[in-house]
């Protein structure tokens, strides 16, 4: 090989290695940047369940919550996110790791 293949080697092999890492840092961060907004938009979706219990459900179970003394986890706003969340990992276990709250 010439001086000049070598140097030539050299440089595209630099050149290589720059873009491999920039284009993985890019890559890196656009993953992690849509996990996220996907994980808000779950997170805005249970929200909305539990928003909807307490605003239009629990008003119609009030009364029966006073006639009647045995206890129904429907009562409970957050049950019905909680739920939805189980039906969800049920449906879709591989994109959605069992993972317990913090």
């Amino acid at each position: 090989m010439t001086k000049f293949n070598l140097i030539l080697l050299l440089v595209f092999g630099i050149a290589g290695l720059a873009i491999s890492q920039l284009a993985y840092e890019f890559l890196i961060k656009e993953a992690r940047g849509q996990v996220l907004q996907e994980a808000e938009m779950m997170k805005a979706c249970a929200m909305a369940v539990r928003d909807y219990t307490t605003s239009n459900l629990q008003p119609l179970l009030t009364h029966q919550l006073r006639s009647n003394t045995t206890f129904h986890p429907e009562w409970v706003p957050a049950f019905a996110a909680t739920t939805t969340f189980s039906k969800l990992r049920q449906h879709y276990p591989r994109s959605m790791a069992a993972r317990r709250p913090r």
